[in-house]
């Protein structure tokens, strides 16, 4: 292509279709192997377990509509549950769903559909580079098969809208370079392309949405795109994000922690080395390194996904054999890739201190700040994208559309180097495929035996159309197929988004439960939440819905746990039992259903236990109890030499009433601490006492009349430090007045 501004003619002309049989059986062949290294093998294997539990939870849930609906009905209750992410996945595995294919099969058959489009489009933007029908059946392979993109089959549609970018930027260059005459079909293309991206997966939508901004600006000030046309552009993806906002009933998810983004963000290192464990070849050469969680901060998904040395050396060469101008936009869609991949601050070997727990990183332990912080605190889209190495994939595209370019240069000899150059580059990417084949045909036998040993007895013990609560609640994955298949509606659902939006509707006997925690009280709780009818049935699982989702069988972990509340349920002599192997189900027997007897239950568990609303109580804190400055030491918040907020919480609801509030502990020096009883988002105050010197009586540190004069949804107890306080609390209560104090 000749130097100068951009011309379109020389993309207009070429045949979109390979005609050779040569090109023909490359494409074939080439599409079969992205679908193998990606694990999308109906009927034998599975690209992952755990997320394709969660996402076909929503397919069955879509699927026992009438018509295939939008959101599930089947967990998340009371209201029905909007699909953070990756809806387009979900609705088209209900489909196969309602076909009579098993979940498991529906997945992979959904996964290979949605790589068939990747693989199409990358092969149309190589195409429309003016690559060969060969070449760009290479070009297409070599893109399925990057570690960002079948490294993250554990993310599920994640890696799903990895591999779709050269898609999407595909129908961004028709939009952008079309004819007048031809707009509206390719406005049309643009839009359609925007909504899958954002429903698809938010992560990549916001690399859609920088990476086509770029090269719209760059071909605005080339004077080939007009102010229209990027209006246009704008309005599709404004578009696409009113209709999400509408569909998900909020603008946003809460941004995390600054903290959160840079421990996530990439080390320069990960793009240079690969890990051990992760590619066939380096591996072999001994070039790998071992990493690990312990060593390294984020998880293992940011350094398994990110080695892109050969690719970007690779982009480096052959950018100099293209003449195509649109080498500078995807250069600079190159460098902002991988430099927002890094987070707030620069790492470069930068371990975690032995000391350092937390995968979070802050800022003292980095080399130097990026300058991306103020984007990812204070900007919409981008302060959301907390786990920053992923932004490596738009980083990615762009210098694999670099070596593309390379071989549409029109040259012979270095079209044959960039040929060359991207089969090395898949060569090196592909993962151990022996090991993969294992990997993927384990999943799907997982997923056959979670039906086997779980909804076989929960279909004897659960009935269609019962409200159900799994208690102690946690990020249930499991629970989203479970509920599905059974037809069952339950409290609990996967997903830490959807969790959050489940909770603030929930009963709040079980909205007040701590996560994953089964507190002394716990048998009250599941009496009053029988015995008012908020739930049907209380399954008591033995093992980690979250862990066990992803790793079946599952060990029952949670039966000693939950043998003191089983125990006392039994002993009641109010309610049926069935103990499995993997969870208990129980249930009021038929002769206390009746709503007098349910009512006179409900009245002997009040004057017996503490339950919310109408008394408070903590005896013990566990690692999940909400605190600024504490430590947990023996089930005790103390003190850490830091001012703030000893404990805040627990957002209780409470009723109107006159309380004796208890705050119990040891104190060695006060100083001026101070606690406080809060509602209304911390805008109410109802009480505020200084903290004595002295404990009051044996392990009381304080005890005070409290009255309530309007019911509260989110009471907090908090406890305020400063710097030299030396103190440790052991618990709380908030009694009615009038009722005994704390055995």
């Amino acid at each position: 292509m000749a130097s100068g501004p951009i011309s379109t003619s020389a993309f207009s002309k070429r045949d979109q279709s390979p005609t050779h049989w040569r090109a023909a059986g490359a494409l074939l062949l080439a599409w079969l192997a992205v679908l193998v290294v990606n694990g999308a093998l109906p009927f034998f294997g599975l690209p992952t377990l755990g997320q394709a539990v969660w996402v076909t939870g929503f397919s069955q849930s879509f699927a026992n509509q009438p018509f295939i609906g939008f959101y599930a009905h089947n967990f998340g209750a009371p209201h029905p549950a909007a699909m953070a992410f990756g809806l387009p996945g979900a609705w088209i595995a209900a489909i196969f769903i309602k076909m009579g294919l098993h979940a498991a099969d529906a997945y992979a058959l959904m996964i290979a559909c949605w790589l068939t489009v990747a693989f199409w489009g990358a092969y149309g933007l190589a195409r429309f580079m003016a690559a060969s029908p060969l070449s760009s059946a290479l070009a297409a392979l070599a893109w399925g098969t990057m570690p960002v993109v079948w490294n993250h089959a554990g993310y599920s549609l994640l890696s799903v809208g990895i591999a779709l970018l050269p898609c999407y930027f595909w129908v961004a260059l028709q939009f952008f370079t079309q004819t007048p005459q031809r707009l509206l079909p390719s406005l049309a293309a643009y839009g359609v392309a925007c909504v899958v991206a954002i429903f698809m997966d938010g992560y990549t939508f916001m690399m859609f949405a920088t990476g086509s901004s770029l090269l719209g600006c760059f071909l605005a000030v080339r004077k080939t795109v007009t102010p229209r046309r990027l209006l246009l552009h704008g309005a599709c993806f404004a578009a696409a994000y009113a209709i999400f906002t509408l569909y998900i009933g909020k603008s946003q998810y809460e941004p995390a922690d600054l903290d959160f983004f840079r421990g996530w963000g990439a080390d320069v290192s990960f793009f240079l080395t690969p890990t051990e464990g992760v590619h066939w070849i380096p591996d072999l050469l001994g070039w790998s390194v071992p990493r690990s969680p312990e060593d390294f901060f984020g998880d293992a998904s940011v350094w398994i996904t990110t080695f892109s040395l050969p690719l970007v050396a690779g982009a480096s060469i052959f950018w100099i054999f293209s003449k195509s101008q649109y080498k500078y936009p995807f250069a600079l869609i190159t460098l902002v890739g991988f430099y927002m991949a890094l987070g707030p601050s620069l790492k470069f070997y930068s371990l975690k201190p032995e000391s350092e727990a937390s995968q979070m990183m802050e800022e003292q332990y980095a080399i130097a700040p990026t300058g991306t912080g103020v984007l990812s605190e204070r900007i919409p889209g981008f302060k959301n994208m907390r786990a920053s190495y992923r932004w490596s994939a738009l980083g990615c595209l762009g210098a694999w559309a670099l070596v593309v370019l390379a071989l549409a240069s029109g040259r012979k000899k270095p079209t044959a180097w960039a040929a060359a150059g991207l089969a090395a580059i898949t060569v090196l990417n592909i993962p151990d495929l022996e090991q993969k084949f294992n990997e993927y045909h384990s999943n799907r036998l997982q997923f056959m035996a979670i039906d086997q040993d779980l909804l076989g007895g929960m279909e004897k013990s659960l009935k269609a159309g019962e409200h159900v609560a799994f208690i102690p609640w946690r990020n249930d994955f499991l629970v989203n197929y479970l509920a599905a298949k059974l037809g069952i509606i339950a409290y609990n659902i996967g997903g830490d988004k959807n969790n959050s939006d489940a909770r603030v509707y929930w009963p709040a006997v079980l909205k007040d439960l701590p996560m994953g925690s089964a507190p002394p009280d716990l048998s009250a709780r599941i009496i009053r939440l029988l015995a008012q009818r908020d739930a049907d049935a209380v399954v008591l699982p033995y093992i980690d819905m979250l862990a066990a989702a992803h790793q079946w069988p599952y060990p029952a972990t949670e039966r000693d746990v939950l043998a003191p509340a089983r125990k006392e349920l039994e002993n009641s002599g109010y309610f049926h039992i069935t103990d499995e192997a993997y969870y208990a189900v129980v249930r009021l027997k038929p002769e206390y259903l009746a709503p007098a007897k349910a009512r006179q239950i409900v009245q002997e568990a009040h004057e017996k236990y503490c339950i919310v609303p109408d008394c408070l109580r903590s005896t013990q804190f566990t690692q999940n109890a909400p605190t600024q400055v504490g430590n947990i030491v023996g089930g005790k918040l103390v003190t850490t030499k830091k001012s703030g907020f000893l404990h805040f919480g627990p957002y209780a609801p409470m009723r109107s009433g006159n309380y004796v509030l208890s705050i119990f502990g040891e104190v060695d020096h006060a100083g001026s601490a101070w606690m406080d009883v809060v509602g209304d988002k911390g805008s109410a105050t109802y009480a505020r006492f200084p903290l004595p010197a002295q404990p009051e009586s044996s392990h009381r540190l304080l005890e005070a009349q409290l009255h309530l004069p309007e019911d509260v949804d989110d009471l907090e107890i908090r406890v305020f430090v400063e710097a030299d306080t030396q103190m440790s609390l052991s618990g709380y209560q908030l009694l009615p007045e009038g009722r005994g104090r704390q055995p």
